[in-house]
Order: structure tokens, then C-alpha cells, then sequence
């Protein structure tokens, strides 16, 4: 069973184009609870012998499962969602009442059924994701944590139970096991999967070269293992150390050459690059050219028409967009950029688009101009540019009286930089100059400085 705990990291890393991305992300999350509950199923018809007609009984324990899962899944993921709207729930409290409520679709649907459980918590949050009346982005980051923390614990229980020996012994069956996992039995279930879908056929081959196994896996197993030890099976405390096997070497093996193949067959997305400048001011459009001359891809989006006008006639990338609507976010993820530059002259509002784009952006790739005076006691996000005072009223003074942005080969460590460094440049690569850390020259890279010196 793979599962979204490996699959998402998975995706992160080899960013497959996003039709691939929803299917693998989907597969895991249905998979969980599904190959667990018929796993369990199947288990246990043949721990009571399928002669005895066990099997016909674990079909309809199965719809038992599955109804009662569903049924309280949903009716908890309205209740919840109705208390959400009517704001019945104080903000603080949104957090404990989620997981309380999830506890108790859990506890619930498991009195009802034996491994409903699983089921219920899946439906809940498939109810709560895809529900368009309340907000609940908060809640998605707080159960990543929580699930990136719960996991691993699970995964060191778990791991315990596994003795070294057993894992040290030889055994030529383990890698045949695993290999039949990665070369036949992921290819057929693809192929069976995706008949009669649009899918091309790199998109099918993409799709059965990742399926790492993950913690369901190996909770599963150690299940099993415990109750056929128990049932006289002395054998079976080969299953877990097997299933880790399993786990590990699925996870090495498609963390390793998933990523080549998506390159090879064309559909891992471009990596991000280039920059996006908000506003287009005349230090926003002197800093944008400056990039541009580098050869550094480079965006301006701006909402005043003037501005507007100033860099087309600089002959700059420039789009009139609200950064902030749906409208100009879309436009800013359609170009799949790195880094944000807030160079507006309002303090607030680069705070205010730091935030924003805080989920489609790494931390560390939000950048924004230094707060003026009258702003100091504000808190934004974002990585502070050039220097403390180099405001954009300083910027811009300095602009005015003649200074201009010139590129200066390092050619020494302790080599000075005259006027305000801007970007380090490296391979065609612009990596902004920011107060934390502070600038240090590397030799064999070139700096963008604003100087009011003459070239030299």
C-alpha cells in the first residue's frame, strides 16, 4: 500500500506535471484506509478458513465497514462544518476541536464496526476539503505538523519491534519479493488501472515507476504478526522485519530513480526560476532591468497604470495585475517563479503580500524592502533587502542623484564593493543581498551594486 506520508515528499521533490501529481496524491490517500480494511478482512477469513464460508461473511463485513465509515464521516464532517460557519467555535479553539472531532469519527465509527475507523477520518477530511464554505487552511497546515510528528513516533514503535538479526540475515527471497513489487506488480496495476483513461503512455509508465510503501504498511504487518504469533505461527516474526524491507527499499529505490524517470519521459514540471518584482516603481523597474541585462528571467506586476506605462517604454515583463486577487495569483502561478521582491514604497502592504504568498512560496524566497521609520514597530514576514536603511525613499534618492547598477567581478575574498550591493550573480543565477546573513564576497561570482561612482 503506498500512502500520502512518502508520497508527498515524493511529489515535492519530482513536481510531475499536476494531473500525474493528483492521481499519486488521491491513490494514497484512498489507498490507506481501503488495503488496510481488506487486508484486516481477508486476514481474518483465512485465520477461520475459508472452507467454513468465512469469505462470503468478510464481503459483507467489508460493505459494514465501508458504510459505517462513510455514514459517520460524513454526518460529523456537516456537524463540524455547520458549527464552523455559524462561528459556534472560537478561533483558538478550532484546532482542539478538530482533533476532537476526528478522535470521535474514529472511536464512533469503530463501536459501530470493527476498522470503520479508518474510513471515517478519511471521509471526514475528504468532507471538510472540499467544502467551500468555511476556511480551513489553518487547520491543513496544523495537521501537516501533527502528522509529520505522529508518524515518525509510529515509525520508531514500530521499528523497535524489528531485530537487528533479522534484519542482517540474508536472503535473496527479500529482493526478489521487492523486485517483483517495483517491475511486475506496480506495472500491471497501473496498466489494469488505466484502462480506457486519457492518459498517455509516458504518463502511465510515470505512474508505474512510484509506489513506495509507507506506515500503514508496516502497522499492518505488525498486527498480523502479533495475532499469528499468537495463533501458534512462530514464522510469523518474519513478516515485519520483511515488510520494513519492503518499506525501505521501495522508498530508496523510486526516491532515487522517480525523479530520472519523470525527466526522461518529460513530465516533471520545469523548476522554478526567475523573480517576481511587486510594483513598479523607479527602484522596482531599476532593479528589474538590472536583472533583466543579467540575463536573469524576471516578472513586474503592478497596479498603477502609470507605473504601468513606465515600464513598458523600459521595455520590462510587466503585467497589470492586483497581486493579492485570485486573478494576479493565478497569473503569478502559471509562471512558476522562485522568489518574491516586494519593492513597493508601502510598508504594510509588502507585508501584507509576504503573507500572502507565504504558502506558494518558500520562507526563505520572500524578500522585501526594509521598514521606514514611522513602520518600525511593525512585525512583517519576509527577508529584509540590502541593508536596514536602504528604504525605498533612500533607494530612490539615490536613484535620482545619478547612482546606476553595474555588475562587479569578484576577484578576492576581501575584495570592497563600492556603493550597495544588490545581487550576488552566479551561473545565470540572481541571489538577492540581504542583512541576514550578511554579504560576503565569493570569489569567482559577480556583484549588481548600486553605485553613484562612474563605470568602470
Amino acid at each position: 500500500m503506498t500512502g500520502p506520508t512518502v508520497i508527498g515528499p515524493m511529489l515535492e521533490r519530482i513536481k510531475p506535471q499536476r494531473e500525474l501529481a493528483t492521481i499519486l496524491t488521491w491513490e494514497g490517500i484512498v489507498i490507506d484506509p481501503i488495503g488496510a480494511t481488506l487486508a484486516v478482512l481477508v486476514f481474518g477469513a483465512l485465520m477461520s478458513g475459508l472452507r467454513s464460508g468465512r469469505f462470503a461473511h468478510a464481503s459483507v463485513d467489508f460493505i459494514l465497514t465501508v458504510g459505517s465509515g462513510l455514514l459517520v464521516g460524513w454526518i460529523l464532517g456537516r456537524v463540524f462544518l455547520a458549527c464552523l460557519v455559524r462561528f459556534w467555535i472560537p478561533d483558538f479553539l478550532h484546532i482542539p476541536a478538530t482533533l476532537t472531532v476526528l478522535l470521535g469519527a474514529f472511536v464512533t465509527a469503530t463501536a459501530l464496526h470493527d476498522e470503520a475507523g479508518y474510513f471515517a477520518a478519511t471521509f471526514l477530511g475528504i468532507v471538510m476539503a472540499n467544502q467551500r464554505r468555511a476556511d480551513v487552511a489553518h487547520l491543513l497546515d496544523f495537521s501537516e505538523v501533527l502528522r509529520t510528528l505522529l508518524i515518525a513516533c509510529l515509525f520508531i514503535v514500530l521499528a523497535a519491534r524489528v531485530p537487528w538479526d533479522a534484519l542482517r540475515a540474508p536472503g535473496l527471497h527479500r529482493f526478489a519479493f521487492n523486485g517483483a513489487l517495483i517491475f511486475f506488480v506496480r506495472p500491471l496495476a497501473v496498466w489494469i488501472s488505466c484502462i480506457g483513461s486519457p492518459l498517455t503512455i509516458k504518463q502511465k509508465l510515470f505512474l508505474a515507476g512510484v509506489a513506495p510503501r509507507g506506515i500503514v504498511a508496516a502497522a499492518t504487518a505488525s498486527v498480523f504478526g502479533i495475532r499469528l504469533l499468537e495463533a501458534g505461527h512462530p514464522q510469523a516474526e518474519l513478516i515485519l522485519p520483511l515488510v520494513f524491507f519492503v518499506i525501505v527499499g521501495t522508498v530508496l529505490f523510486y526516491g532515487i530513480f522517480s525523479p530520472m524517470l519523470a525527466r526522461a519521459l518529460g513530465v516533471a514540471t520545469p523548476a522554478r526560476r526567475g523573480t517576481l518584482i511587486v510594483g513598479a516603481s523607479l527602484v522596482a523597474r531599476t532593479i528589474a532591468k538590472a536583472l533583466r541585462d543579467a540575463g536573469c528571467q524576471v516578472v513586474v506586476i503592478t497596479r498603477s497604470r502609470r507605473n504601468l506605462e513606465d515600464a513598458v517604454a523600459d521595455g520590462l515583463p510587466v503585467e497589470e495585475h492586483e497581486v493579492l486577487s485570485a486573478e494576479g495569483r493565478h497569473a503569478v502561478a502559471e509562471r512558476r517563479l522562485r522568489r518574491v521582491l516586494s519593492l513597493t514604497s508601502d510598508d504594510a502592504f509588502n507585508g501584507v503580500v509576504m503573507r500572502e504568498f507565504l504558502g506558494d512560496f518558500e520562507r526563505s524566497q520572500l524578500f522585501r524592502l526594509p521598514l521606514h521609520d514611522k513602520a518600525r514597530g511593525l512585525r512583517p514576514l519576509g527577508r529584509v533587502l540590502f541593508g536596514e536603511d536602504k528604504t525605498s525613499a533612500e533607494l530612490e534618492r539615490m536613484i535620482e542623484a545619478g547612482a546606476t547598477v553595474r555588475k562587479v567581478e569578484i576577484t578576492s575574498a576581501d575584495q570592497k564593493v563600492p556603493g550597495t550591493p544588490l545581487f550576488v550573480l552566479h551561473e545565470r543565477l540572481a541571489k538577492p543581498v540581504t542583512i541576514d546573513p550578511p554579504f560576503r564576497p565569493v570569489v569567482g561570482t559577480s556583484v549588481l551594486t548600486l553605485d553613484a561612482g562612474p563605470p568602470r
